[in-house]
C-alpha cells in the first residue's frame, strides 16, 4: 500500500473513531448522571445506584476505547510524520505495527468482552438454562482460545530475518494468521446470531401484547444488531482483502462500547423508577420483564407504598414482597 491510500484511510479511521468516542464519552456520562438520579432523596441506596455488574459494564468498555482511541491518534501522526518519502514510509510501518498491535489486543479483549456480556444477557432471559447457554459459552471459549492463539502469531510473526519490518497488513496475510482472524470474526458472527435470536425469541413469547416488552426487545435486537453488522463488515473487508478493513477493525471497540453504552441508556431512561420506591434490578435490567409461563413454585410480591396515598391504620408504610421462583 502506498503512503498516500494508507494516510487516507487511516485519517477516515481516525475521524470516524473520534466521533463514535464521543458518543461513548457522552452517553458513559449520561448514564452515570442518569443513574445518581434515580435514588436522590433515597437512603441507603449506594449498592443499588453503584451495582458491581453496572460498573463493570459502563467503565471497561469506556477504559478500552480511551485507550484505543488514544492510541489511534498516536498511530495516525506518527505515521504522518514519517511520510515523506518512500522510505520513511517504510520505517514508519514498523512502528505502526507496534502501535497497531497494541489496538488489535484491546480489540480483542473488547469483542470477548461483548460477547460475554450477550452470553450473559441470554443467561438470563432463559432463567439461568445451562442447555440454551453452554452453546454460546463454547463459542466463547473457542473465540478466546483462537484470539490468543493470533495475538500471539501477530506479536511473533512467523517470518524470515529479512522479512522481520514488513507492515500489519502483510503479517495479517500470512497463511496461519489469516485462517485464525477469519475463524475469530466468524465465531463472532455466530454467537451474536445466536444469542440475539433467542433473547429475541424469549422476549416475544413472553410479551403477552405489552408494548414495554416489545419496546424492550427491539432494544435488545438493535444492540446486538449492531456490533453483528459491523463484524460482517469487517469479515467481508477481510475476506475480500480490502484496504478498508483498517477502517473496520479500528472502528470495532467504539462501536462494542457505543451498543453497550446506549442499551443501558435507554434502559436508564425508560426504566426510571418513581419517588419513594426501590425496584432497582442493578444490572440485567431485562430480566425484571420475563415471566414464566408455568406455574411458580413461589410467589412474592413487593408493594411499597408512602403513608399519604395509603398505608396502616397506624400511618407506617405498607411494604409487601413479591417474586416468583
Amino acid at each position: 500500500m502506498s503512503a498516500s491510500p494508507l494516510l487516507a484511510i487511516i485519517m477516515a479511521a481516525v475521524v470516524g473513531e473520534t466521533l463514535l468516542y464521543g458518543a461513548v464519552l457522552v452517553l458513559f456520562l449520561a448514564n452515570f448522571c442518569i443513574r445518581g438520579s434515580w435514588y436522590t432523596g433515597l437512603e441507603n441506596t449506594s449498592n443499588l445506584r453503584w451495582n458491581p455488574v453496572f460498573l463493570i459494564c459502563t467503565i471497561i468498555p469506556f477504559l478500552c476505547c480511551s485507550a484505543h482511541w488514544l492510541l489511534s491518534i498516536a498511530r495516525f501522526f506518527h505515521v504522518l510524520l514519517h511520510s515523506s518519502n518512500v522510505d520513511s514510509v517504510q520505517r514508519s510501518y514498523e512502528h505502526y505495527s507496534r502501535l497497531a498491535n497494541a489496538g488489535e489486543i484491546i480489540n480483542f479483549v473488547m469483542t470477548c468482552f461483548g460477547d460475554a456480556v450477550i452470553i450473559h444477557r441470554l443467561w438470563i432471559i432463559w432463567n439461568r438454562s445451562l442447555r440454551v447457554t453452554i452453546p454460546a459459552a463454547l463459542l466463547w471459549i473457542a473465540l478466546f482460545v483462537f484470539g490468543s492463539i493470533t495475538q500471539h502469531l501477530i506479536l511473533h510473526p512467523p517470518l524470515p530475518p529479512n522479512q522481520q519490518h514488513k507492515s500489519l497488513s502483510h503479517t495479517m496475510s500470512a497463511v496461519p494468521i489469516r485462517s485464525l482472524r477469519m475463524a475469530n470474526f466468524t465465531i463472532t458472527v455466530v454467537t451474536n446470531i445466536y444469542c440475539t435470536a433467542l433473547i429475541a425469541y424469549r422476549v416475544w413469547s413472553n410479551t403477552q401484547g405489552r408494548r414495554e416488552l416489545r419496546s424492550m426487545a427491539s432494544i435488545l435486537i438493535e444492540s446486538a444488531a449492531l456490533y453483528t453488522a459491523w463484524t460482517l463488515f469487517a469479515t467481508v473487508c477481510y475476506q475480500l482483502r480490502s484496504n478498508i478493513l483498517v477502517f473496520a477493525t479500528i472502528l470495532i471497540s467504539q462501536v462494542i462500547g457505543l451498543t453497550n453504552m446506549l442499551l443501558y441508556l435507554r434502559f436508564g431512561i425508560e426504566r426510571r423508577p418513581p419517588a419513594h420506591t426501590q425496584d432497582d434490578t442493578g444490572v440485567v435490567l431485562t430480566s425484571i420483564f420475563i415471566e414464566n409461563s408455568s406455574t411458580p413454585a413461589h410467589e412474592y410480591r413487593i408493594s411499597i407504598q408512602s403513608p399519604e396515598s395509603g398505608s396502616d391504620k397506624s400511618g407506617a408504610p405498607m411494604l409487601q414482597v413479591s417474586f416468583s421462583v
